[in-house]
């Protein structure tokens, strides 16, 4: 887990929802495939922030990590990166459903 000493970015705020979503479905796009602590930190953010992403942007990183999760295999002594995203896909998987029942 990375250590969170930071304080907010001054401007950070006032970026829109679509900008921030923009930068959550690029940052999970940069991570994937990543042999770093790039992909833990990035699975953090996402646990910390799924439940205020729109639809639309849960549905990208969805897909995003549901393919590459398909396509790639992790060689041995990389698995927790595999275990991460494996984590965070059934975690946005779950909020996608909780959504779904929600509206019916």
């Amino acid at each position: 887990m990375i250590p969170s000493n930071s304080s907010p970015i001054h401007g950070f705020s006032t970026l829109s929802t679509a900008d921030v979503e923009f930068l959550v479905e690029c940052s999970t796009r940069y991570c994937l495939g990543r042999y770093s602590y790039a992909p833990n930190w990035m699975c953090d953010i996402l646990s910390k922030c799924l439940a205020t992403l729109s639809d639309g942007c849960l549905s990208v990183v969805e897909r995003d990590i549901r393919e590459h999760s398909q396509q790639t295999e992790y060689s041995p002594g990389f698995s927790d990166i595999e275990d991460d995203w494996s984590a965070i896909l059934t975690k946005i998987q779950t909020e996608q459903h909780r959504r779904q029942n929600i509206q019916k």
